[in-house]
C-alpha cells in the first residue's frame, strides 16, 4: 500500500510541476498585497471658512455664562452694537412659470401698491393656487377672480433693486404645472371672468374653449374663454390677513410677500419680508441652543442680510450666504432669540460690519486671506483663540493616485507640502511634487476637490499594503460659508456666493497593476485537483491509526512552487475551494 502511495505522490507531483511551469513563475502573477501604496495623510480640524464667529465656539461661550454681546466681541474684536432694520429680498424659484398657493386667501396684484392693471387684482380663495407665467406678452395670472383691491391684504413699503448677489436657483425641473395649471390654451377650465371693461362673453360660457356657440353676429373663428389677466409688469402675491404663502415648486412656505420678476434667464421668485421675520425663518443654529449663542447668532445674521441688502439688493437662501428656510425654520426659541434682539446690529466705522460666521473654527478663527485666499485685510477679522467644545477634528487617507486625479497632475506625484500658513496655521501656499514637475496648489482649490471640510489641516505621506477607498462624493462639503470678494472691504461689503458645482468629481483609481492575462482558468483547476490528489494518497494507514505520509512533505513543497497559481484562483474568486483545500489538509493531520 506505501508502495502504490508512493507511485501515486510522485506522479501527482510531477503533473503539478508540469503545470507549474507552463502557467509560469510566481512572479508572473502580480500579487497587488505586496506591493506598497503611495498615500497622503490629512488631519485637520474645524468646518468651514472660519471666519469671524464660530457658532460651536458661540455655543461653548454662552454655556460658560457669557452674553451675546460678550461673545460678539470676541469674534468681532473692536466693533460696536447698534440698531437698524428694513426689509430682506430672498429669490427662492427660478422658472418662467410658478405656482403659488394662498392658505388664507389674498390677491395678485400689478404693482405692491397703488393702481392697478386691467384685470387686476385677482382674487384667490382660501387654499387656492394660482399659476404666475412669464411669456412674449407679459406676466400671466392663471386661475382667481378678479375682484376690487383688497385694502386688508399684506402690504410693505415697496423697496426693489437690481440683482447684485450671485442667485442660487433650486434644482431644474417641473414646477409642479399637473392638472389644469400652467397653460392658457384653448383646454383650460379657468373661471376667471373678463376685465370690467371689456366686451360681455357669449352665451356660451367658453368653458370648453372651442370658440363654436353663438356669438351675436361676431366671427365664428372669436373664441369666447376669457383672457388670463396679464401685466406687462412683474406681479405680486399678497395674501390676506398677514397669513403666509407657500411656493409650490420650492415646497417652502414664507411670510411677508412674493413677486414674481423677470431677471438674466428665466423669470424669478423673490421673497420680501421684513428682517425680523427673516431672521426668525433661518436654519443656522438650533433654537435649543442656549440663549446667549442664538441671540448672538440673530444678531450676526440681521446684519449680514442687512448689509447684502445695502450691497446688492438682495440675497440667496443658501449657505453662500445664510441659510433661509421660511416658516419651516421658525421655532420658539429661534423666535424668542430675535425678539430679544429685536433691531440689534454690529457696526464698524458707522456702516454694517462683516459679520461672517462658519459652524467651526476648530479653536482659532481665521483671516480673510486664509478663510477666502482673498488679500484684502479687515480689522475686527483675525485669528484669535477662543474655547470650543467641539473642534469638528476630522482626519483622510487617499492614494497619492486618487489626488493626482483631482487635481489634475500628469503624472505620479510623490509628495503633498504645504509651504505656507496664515496666523492660525491655516494654509496658504501649497506644492505638489512628482516625476511631471512641482505644481502650485490653492488650498481652498486642495480643500474643495478633496472634500476637506476646513484648511487648518496638515498633510503627511506614507505608504500602505493597499490603497484607501477614495473619499465619498458627498463628503465633498461644497459651498462651507458665505464667501468674500476682494472688490471692497469697507463699509459696505461686496458679497459673492459661491457653488459646489465647481468642483471635480471623483475620479477611478488607476490600475495598480499590469493589465497581462493571468493563467488560463483550466490550467488553475487542474494545479488544485493536483494537490488534493497529492494530499490524499500520500496518507497511509497504520493499524488504526493515521499518519502523515513523508511524501507529503515534497507535496507540500510542490504546492508552494504552484503558489501563484492557487493565489490567482484566488482572487479569481476560487475562495470556495481554497477553503476545501484547506479543510482536507486539516483532516489529513494525525489525530491525538
Amino acid at each position: 500500500m506505501l508502495r502504490s502511495a508512493r507511485i501515486a505522490s510522485v506522479c501527482a507531483g510531477a503533473v503539478v510541476l508540469l503545470v507549474a511551469s507552463v502557467v509560469g513563475p510566481p512572479t508572473a502573477v502580480a500579487d497587488t498585497a505586496s506591493i506598497n501604496v503611495p498615500v497622503a495623510h490629512i488631519e485637520g480640524r474645524g468646518h468651514g471658512h472660519g471666519v469671524g464667529m464660530s457658532q460651536w465656539g458661540a455655543y461653548t461661550l454662552a454655556a460658560q455664562g457669557a452674553s451675546a454681546a460678550e461673545i460678539l466681541a470676541t469674534f468681532y474684536p473692536g466693533t460696536q452694537l447698534g440698531a437698524a432694520g428694513g426689509e430682506v429680498v430672498v429669490p427662492v424659484e427660478q422658472r418662467d412659470t410658478v405656482q403659488v398657493q394662498f392658505p388664507t386667501g389674498g390677491e395678485v396684484r400689478s404693482s405692491r401698491s397703488g393702481d392697478q392693471q386691467p384685470g387686476f387684482p385677482v382674487q384667490v380663495a382660501p387654499g387656492g393656487i394660482v399659476d404666475l407665467v412669464r411669456d412674449g406678452e407679459g406676466y400671466r395670472v392663471v386661475g382667481g377672480t378678479v375682484a376690487p383691491l383688497n385694502t386688508d391684504a399684506t402690504a410693505y413699503s415697496a423697496r426693489q433693486s437690481e440683482c447684485f448677489l450671485i442667485f442660487c436657483p433650486p434644482d431644474d425641473g417641473d414646477s409642479g404645472d399637473g392638472g389644469d395649471g400652467g397653460d392658457s390654451g384653448g383646454s383650460t377650465t379657468t373661471t376667471t371672468p373678463p376685465a370690467p371693461d371689456a366686451p360681455p362673453p357669449s352665451e356660451d360660457d367658453g368653458s370648453s374653449g372651442t370658440g363654436d356657440g353663438p356669438d351675436s353676429g361676431q366671427s365664428p373663428t372669436t373664441t369666447t374663454t376669457p383672457a388670463d389677466p396679464t401685466s406687462p409688469t412683474p406681479v405680486w402675491a399678497i395674501s390676506s390677513d398677514g397669513g403666509p404663502l407657500h411656493a409650490v415648486g420650492r415646497g417652502r412656505t414664507y411670510r411677508g410677500v412674493l413677486e414674481f420678476t423677470g431677471g438674466p434667464g428665466a423669470a424669478r421668485l423673490r421673497n420680501h419680508v421684513d428682517v425680523e421675520q427673516y431672521v426668525k425663518g433661518m436654519a443656522e443654529v438650533p433654537g435649543n441652543w442656549p440663549a446667549a449663542a442664538v441671540q448672538a447668532q440673530a444678531i450676526a445674521a440681521r446684519t449680514f442680510a442687512l448689509r447684502a441688502m445695502a450691497a446688492g439688493g438682495e440675497i440667496c437662501d443658501s449657505e453662500s450666504c445664510q441659510v433661509y428656510t421660511g416658516v419651516a425654520g421658525e421655532s420658539p426659541g429661534q423666535s424668542a432669540a430675535v425678539d430679544a434682539t429685536a433691531g440689534s446690529v454690529v457696526l464698524h466705522n458707522g456702516g454694517y460690519a462683516s459679520t461672517f460666521y462658519s459652524a467651526s473654527g476648530g479653536g482659532v478663527s481665521a483671516t480673510i486671506a486664509e478663510g477666502f485666499g482673498s488679500s484684502g485685510d479687515v480689522s475686527y477679522l483675525q485669528a484669535n483663540e477662543y474655547p470650543t467644545a467641539n473642534p469638528k477634528p476630522y482626519d483622510l487617507d487617499i492614494a497619492l493616485t486618487d489626488v493626482a486625479g483631482r487635481l489634475g497632475y500628469p503624472g505620479t506625484i510623490e509628495d503633498i507640502r504645504v509651504d505656507e500658513v496664515g496666523p492660525s496655521g491655516r494654509a496658504l501656499r501649497m506644492t505638489v511634487t512628482g516625476d511631471a514637475g512641482d505644481l502650485d496648489v490653492d488650498p481652498q482649490d486642495f480643500r474643495r476637490r478633496l472634500g476637506l471640510r476646513s484648511t487648518l489641516f496638515t498633510v503627511t505621506t506614507s505608504e500602505a499594503e493597499e490603497p484607501p477607498p477614495p473619499p465619498e462624493e458627498d463628503a465633498d462639503p461644497g459651498v462651507v460659508g458665505q464667501t468674500v470678494s476682494t472688490a471692497d472691504l469697507g463699509a459696505v461689503q461686496t458679497v459673492a456666493p459661491t457653488r459646489s458645482t465647481d468642483r471635480l468629481l471623483s475620479s477611478p483609481l488607476p490600475t495598480l497593476v499590469d493589465d497581462a492575462p493571468g493563467p488560463p482558468l483550466a490550467l488553475v483547476v487542474v494545479a488544485l485537483a493536483m494537490i488534493a490528489t497529492i494530499s490524499l494518497t500520500a496518507t497511509a494507514h497504520v493499524g488504526s491509526r493515521r499518519r502523515l505520509h513523508p511524501l507529503f512533505a515534497l507535496a507540500t513543497v510542490v504546492a508552494d512552487v504552484s503558489g501563484g497559481v492557487t493565489r490567482a484562483a484566488v482572487r479569481s474568486g476560487m475562495r470556495t475551494a481554497g477553503a476545501t483545500l484547506v479543510t482536507m489538509a486539516t483532516w489529513m493531520l494525525p489525530r491525538r
